[in-house]
């Protein structure tokens, strides 16, 4: 192990339907060069959607500067929430089954 060294920790984007909490996409990247890689993803999962969603949802503003300008482009709202429920259910879920094994 390398001293001082910072555990590794992803960013992980998580594209849910608001209603039900279906997972529609789930990916992950390292920090540097995020961003470039999220917007491609991005891109490339709306070439493959029949219909794109009407609004965004998000909590951290990082999400507003990788997917905004895009999302205008394309007609879909961006909308910053407090809480995302969907979200912080699947993290507890995450947690709980990472806490079993």
């Amino acid at each position: 192990m390398i001293e001082d060294a910072r555990p590794y920790f992803p960013y992980i984007w998580v594209v849910m339907e608001c209603g039900s909490g279906l997972i529609l996409h789930l990916d992950m990247s390292k920090r540097d060069g995020c961003e470039t890689y999220f917007q491609e993803k991005f891109l490339s999962l709306m070439e493959g959607l029949p219909i794109w969603p009407k609004r965004i949802k998000y909590r951290k503003d990082i999400v507003e500067k990788i997917f905004g300008p895009s999302a205008k482009a394309l007609g879909i709202e961006m909308v910053k929430c407090d809480r995302l429920e969907n979200v912080e259910m699947m993290r507890k879920d995450f947690e709980s089954k990472m806490n079993e094994g």
